[in-house]
């Protein structure tokens, strides 16, 4: 473990488990909050033309069931803390984040580690999530700031993955299945790029 000063009232700890994750410990006691990120390699940087949007879709699904519960449940549980989860996905990496009361980060440490390696990635939610995205898509059609990055983003990185819509395509989206996230969660969601 090695630990840092930052700033004259944050702490920060950097400790290699075993198995090859990297667990940041960031201390700052003037509120009683807590935030658990559980991040990992990804995002658009591991996606082709055929999966993109894959590492967005897959960090949604982890809060939409696990092996113990539903997303209900999992709901309930953080609104119950007073907390919120969140999923992420961006260029690099993709992931969970959950922000609660200091007190209770036993119980959210608990929470993350339900959902990361126990996700099931429900069919019914799955197409829930295929929906919003869909419309998302659909939204950002309509906003010249979007469709001008977009076509940015395309003439800049012309043969890198950074080209890709980080929520994928319309065509990727509809040809994702439960199968396609449980594979690049088993190859991705590893302690080694955690």
């Amino acid at each position: 473990s090695q630990r840092f000063t930052v700033g004259a009232v944050f702490w920060l700890t950097r400790t290699t488990l075993d198995n090859g994750a990297v667990v940041l410990i960031g201390e700052d006691h003037r509120l009683p909050i807590a935030a658990i990120a559980v991040a990992f390699r990804g995002g658009v940087r591991v996606e082709t033309e055929q999966t993109q949007g894959l590492s967005n879709l897959v960090s949604r699904m982890l809060t939409k069931g696990t092996k113990k519960r539903g997303a209900s449940a999992i709901a309930e549980q953080v609104e119950g803390l007073g907390g919120a989860i969140e999923s992420f996905s961006g260029r690099d990496g993709f992931g969970v984040a959950l922000q609660l009361l200091s007190e209770d980060v036993s119980v959210g440490i608990e929470l993350a580690h339900e959902v990361v390696p126990q996700a099931t990635f429900p069919n019914e939610e799955l197409e829930i999530q295929r929906e919003l995205i869909l419309k998302e898509l659909r939204a950002q059609q309509d906003e010249i700031f979007d469709v001008g990055s977009d076509v940015f983003r395309r003439t800049l990185f012309t043969s890198h993955p950074y080209r890709f819509h980080p929520l994928g395509t319309a065509e990727s989206l509809n040809g994702f299945s439960r199968s396609d996230c449980r594979e690049f969660s088993a190859r991705w969601m590893i302690p080694s790029d955690m």
